[in-house]
């Protein structure tokens, strides 16, 4: 294997060596999507000149940003209440009847 940024034709020898974009950096894994699903993503990357690969890791991304978000809402209002958290924790709503 040649050192990394050597002479070598190809971004896997400039990176540092051929495997090393799947095997240093990638995990392999498989998606199942429907048809019309796929369809789409291939259109998509061909108007975008970029991979299926790369905007399912895009997706992916954006997918877990919104996960560990906060809510906005978080604090803004005033309920008037000092105890509102305690209350929370004791009080159980009875659920409604499932007849």
């Amino acid at each position: 294997m040649r050192e990394p940024g050597s002479t070598a034709a190809g971004i896997g020898a400039a990176v540092g060596g051929p495997d090393w974009w799947y095997h240093g950096r990638m995990q392999p894994t498989t998606v199942q999507l429907e048809e019309p699903q796929l369809a789409e993503l291939r259109r998509l990357a061909e108007e975008r000149g970029v991979s299926i690969a790369s905007l399912i890791r895009e997706a992916v991304d954006e997918k877990l940003a919104l996960a560990h978000q906060k809510p906005r809402s978080l604090g803004i209002a005033a309920s008037g209440h000092a105890d509102t958290a305690r209350r929370t924790g004791e009080e159980r709503p009875e659920p409604p009847p499932w007849r």
